[in-house]
């Protein structure tokens, strides 16, 4: 699995952070918040260097941003309600009464915090997190640790593949006969109530328990970044991509600059691809959109081993009535991969070719 240079070791990164405290001993106020913006895409929700900030912004009485870094300390652990509310810093510089408000300001606030897993596999599929066998009463212990809102985000199944009943999702399930999480969530629209630090803290202590080498995306529609996590060999790896693109197309596009920059990486370079392909197939079988532009990226992005495209352009060629080239397309993604045949033959758009598929 390609970890990408952008990646750092936990070494550089403390020193980054390290670099950042200095900063903030030193007082050196221009350069503060970069430091810390640097060091944090690699560990977003690093617990000291938000209990540090929180402080500091409180004896600069910047309450907005004494909030936001207060609030991420107690989410992730909820001893710094105390800890930080109490602290002589704090009291000094804000005041008991103003505590008490940003206090229950924290209360009554809920956070829609839906997140997308996708997960960075040119088979495609969902992101599970398989368990190590022998790390199941970990796993179980850790989970029943974490708050209901953090768990929604940890579909279980049963092992086999076997579906679990939903039920079970809400009940004390036997771990040994479950083998992974899936991530994601039940709901299509209701919204979470839960802190992204919390879900990334679940995963970083989940890690050292799960036996699969894993790589995905999480984006949410209300943040200006992307999250790439790589779990490998039981270690979590994150980085923070900043990007202003929070529409689905301009984050394709935005990772198209990554694959072009890491030309070596060609698990996303495949995963770019397909997902370009996918959007092709959505706009033929509804008929109404353009294809071209996304057609020439993924024929750029495409390989000769690929058996999507030629299925892509079987769609394209019967879509336009080219019926013996849709065919040849059609013997060819089969040639290349048998196995989607069933797919191929029951495939919306070229089911007017289904009897003539059927003996190819």
């Amino acid at each position: 699995m390609t970890i990408n240079s952008y990646f750092k070791t936990i070494e550089e990164i403390n020193r980054l952070f390290q670099k950042a405290y200095d900063a903030l001993q030193q007082q050196r106020n221009d350069v503060i918040e970069s430091l810390f913006e640097d060091a944090f895409r690699h560990d977003p929700y690093r617990l000291q260097a938000h209990y540090k900030l929180a402080l500091y912004y409180a004896s600069t009485n910047n309450v907005d941003r004494f909030k936001e870094h207060f609030f991420i300390c107690w989410n992730i652990d909820a001893a710094y309600k105390e800890k930080i509310s109490t602290d002589a810093i704090v009291v000094n510089a804000l005041g008991n009464a103003s505590i008490v408000e940003i206090v229950h300001a924290k209360d009554s606030q809920t956070k829609w915090c839906k997140r997308e897993f996708a997960s960075v596999d040119p088979a495609g599929g969902n992101t599970r997190l398989i368990f190590k066998p022998d790390s199941k009463k970990a796993v179980h212990d850790l989970y029943v640790s974490l708050d209901k809102t953090t768990t929604e985000y940890f579909k279980k199944h049963k092992r086999n593949g076997e579906q679990s009943i939903i039920y079970e999702e809400y009940s004390e399930t036997d771990f040994d006969q479950l083998d992974h999480f899936e991530l994601g969530h039940w709901s299509e629209w209701e919204a979470i109530d839960c802190s992204p630090e919390a879900l990334y803290t679940a995963l970083e202590r989940l890690s050292e328990y799960i036996d699969n080498n894993i790589r995905f995306l999480v984006t949410s529609e209300w943040d200006e970044f992307i999250d790439e996590v790589i779990i490998l060999h039981g270690t979590f790896h994150i980085y923070r991509h900043k990007t202003s693109a929070r529409d689905y197309y301009d984050r394709l596009k935005y990772i198209e600059t990554i694959v072009n920059s890491y030309p070596e990486d060609g698990m996303l370079r495949l995963w770019l691809c397909r997902e370009y392909q996918t959007v092709i197939l959505y706009r033929i079988s509804y008929d109404m959109y353009d294809t071209n532009a996304f057609l020439d990226e993924a024929m750029r992005l495409s390989t000769p081993e690929d058996p999507w495209m030629p299925y892509i352009l079987a769609c394209i060629f019967n879509k336009e009535g080219s019926e013996e080239e849709a065919l040849a397309m059609v013997k060819k993604a089969l040639l290349l991969d048998p196995s989607q045949r069933h797919q191929i033959v029951n495939e919306p758009v070229l089911m007017n070719l289904k009897e003539k598929m059927q003996l190819l």
